[in-house]
């Protein structure tokens, strides 16, 4: 089956992008539990489910962040709103969230979300165990891993394919919790890895900072693999972003090949650190993985953000009403 394309917000401006350029699944991120501040609230969370589900596309609603006794109230009124207006499915990296999600809501589609990362068969099959219907694949898995657990297992397995990428493995950092007083497993990291460190006293460097992960000339690859669903990331990022990531994504599915150098340079100049990588899928680990983020030329970027959001979003949409058709 031909892979499906799923875009990661914490808006609505950039959920709007992303299904007009290309996106057939949204996953907006829930904020207020936890320490998440980046997401949607419950008014808007039932909005932009609404809103996808009027243009029959489908939807993840995504918990992050470990979750508190606090938080489970919360979490409970979530779900229920979230299923009222018609979410398709949940992702969770929280085991108690994701046994909490499949009581509430048995008839929804439930994942393993990114800090929950399939990292082998053995995880795999735990999931199954569990009762979910999907795993999101740990990032730093090559090609021949991802093979090996989509091979060993029913569940519909899920690849991170662009964006920021965690120097740690997925979900176990504790620097941001140490350094900062902020706990990245509570979805407040402050990302110190992205700052300048001396190693035994040498000058300041980039040891930690990833490159954001591009693995766009790999999509064949990975349904060959045995995928089921990327993701790209857009969370915390403007709509232009939103539509430039899917819409490059989308064209390669459909014309079932690589971009142009070209099209890979113009969204490097829109964000990127010193580049992009796909140094995990294919393997090849090393210094050239790091880079610090560019803000590159100002008028450029404003000029080509400006490009995309006349392509994308400036034009009003066809008018739609919803209707429920009834057979006898």
């Amino acid at each position: 089956m031909p892979l499906e394309l799923i875009c990661r917000v914490t808006s609505a401006d950039p959920a709007v992008a992303a299904l007009r350029a290309g996106a057939d699944t949204v996953m907006p991120v829930v904020a207020g539990y936890g320490r998440v501040k980046e997401g949607f609230d419950r008014a808007g969370l039932c909005e932009v489910l609404k809103y996808c589900r009027a243009r029959g596309k489908k939807t993840v609603v995504s918990f992050l962040a470990c979750a508190s006794d606090d938080d489970l109230v919360k979490i409970k009124e979530t779900v229920f709103d979230a299923v009222r207006h018609g979410a398709d499915a949940f992702s969770a990296q929280d085991t108690g969230v994701l046994k909490m999600i499949k009581k509430l809501a048995p008839k929804a589609a439930l994942y393993g979300g990114e800090g929950f990362p399939a990292q082998s068969s053995a995880d795999a099959l735990a999931a199954e165990a569990m009762g979910l219907s999907g795993i999101t694949l740990a990032k730093e898995l090559d090609l021949t891993r991802i093979k090996r657990i989509c091979g060993n297992t029913k569940l519909r397995a899920v690849v991170f394919v662009h964006g920021d990428t965690c120097v740690s493995y997925e979900g176990q950092c504790f620097m941001s919790s140490a350094l900062c007083a902020r706990s990245a497993l509570r979805g407040e990291c402050a990302y110190p890895c992205r700052a300048l460190y001396s190693y035994f006293g040498d000058a300041p460097a980039n040891h930690l900072s990833l490159k954001d992960t591009c693995l766009v000339s790999h999509l064949k690859e990975l349904e060959a693999a045995g995928v089921s669903e990327i993701y790209v990331n857009a969370a915390g990022k403007r709509p232009e972003y939103a539509a430039m990531i899917c819409s490059l994504y989308k064209k390669a599915l459909t014309e079932g090949k690589a971009p142009s150098r070209a099209e890979i340079m113009r969204i490097e100049s829109a964000f990127s650190r010193e580049g992009m990588t796909d140094g995990f899928l294919k393997g090849e680990k090393g210094a050239s993985m790091f880079g610090m983020h560019n803000e590159g030329s100002d008028k450029e970027t404003k000029k080509l953000l400006a490009s995309v959001k006349k392509e994308f979003l400036t034009d009003p949409e066809k008018p739609s009403l919803p209707a429920d058709v009834y057979f006898s």
